[in-house]
Order: structure tokens, then C-alpha cells, then sequence
């Protein structure tokens, strides 16, 4: 959690020195952005490897939403918006141990991958939905985005016990 949680903040403030004054400038599209990444929902305790497991995980991913937040309010004079990207079930370093858990071959990007109990869309998420994801927010379609924490999940978080 601390790794988590501390980490962010030198690398977002330190992006703050080379802007010389509030108001650069009143274009939504030319606005600069701050994003981070973090899971939605940590797995079901009858996935998870101990009952206690996701209680740490869960604080620094809550503590991640209120940082974002408090940045959107710090630097709205600087016309720097910021938000959270939640993506739900990505294969990653992280998710490997719980996909092989669960029996999930390969990447789990194949439709019936994931049972449609843990995710709706029966399957994991891809590079492309992560990458679609990224460019909509950082687009002029996604200009208006500001403050919020945008789920990529496949619908788990609406089956699960948790918030984002």
C-alpha cells in the first residue's frame, strides 16, 4: 500500500514545475492530463489466497481514487485534468496466479473464457480495450472527463461485492 499510495505523488507534482502560471490555456482539447491505473475489484475470498488478502489491496486502491480526486481540485488551475482507469480482469504479471487459479488458458481474451458469474462479458479484457480506453480519454471526445474513475471490467464490478 505505501508503495502504491506514496509513489504517485513525486511523479505527479513534479510535473507541475515547468508550468509557469495557472490558465495556460481555455481549450479543452489542449488541456494536459493525468491518469492512473489501478484494478477494480479484488477476486472473490474463495479465489483469493487468504481470507484477510484484499483488505490492504483494497485500502491502497480507495486511497489511489481519493488522491486523483484531491489532484483533480490542485490542479484544475493549471487546466489539468485527472482521472482513474479501473480495468477489471487484464492478464498482467499481477493476474497471471489468479487466472491459472481459475483455469483461464492463454490470455482469456476468448469469449466463454471467464464464466459470465465472475464477468459478464465471459471474457478478459485486451490491449485493445485498454488502449481504446486510453485514447477516448486522452481525445476531444473524452475532453469533458475530469475527476472520475472509469471502469474497463467487463462488467464485474456489477457482480461482485466492491466498489471502485
Amino acid at each position: 500500500m505505501r508503495l502504491t499510495l506514496s509513489s504517485l505523488r513525486p511523479i505527479s507534482l513534479s510535473r507541475l514545475s515547468p508550468l509557469s502560471s495557472p490558465k495556460r490555456t481555455n481549450y479543452l482539447h489542449e488541456q494536459t492530463r493525468l491518469y492512473a491505473l489501478k484494478s477494480s475489484p479484488p477476486l472473490p475470498l474463495e479465489v483469493s489466497c487468504a481470507p484477510l488478502s484484499g483488505l490492504g489491496y483494497g485500502a491502497a486502491k480507495a486511497g489511489l481514487n481519493y488522491i486523483i480526486k484531491s489532484l483533480t481540485t490542485l490542479l484544475a488551475p493549471y487546466d489539468i485534468r485527472a482521472n482513474v482507469i479501473a480495468p477489471g480482469f487484464y492478464l498482467s504479471e499481477l493476474s497471471g496466479d489468479a487466472f491459472k487459479r481459475l483455469g483461464i488458458e492463454g490470455d482469456g481474451t476468448r469469449e466463454g473464457s471467464f464464466p459470465a458469474g465472475l464477468v459478464p462479458a465471459k471474457q478478459a479484457g485486451g490491449e485493445e480495450d485498454m488502449a481504446g480506453m486510453t485514447l477516448f480519454l486522452c481525445s476531444r471526445a473524452g475532453a469533458y472527463i475530469n475527476g472520475s474513475v472509469i471502469l474497463s471490467d467487463g462488467g464485474r464490478v456489477g457482480v461482485g461485492n466492491g466498489t471502485y
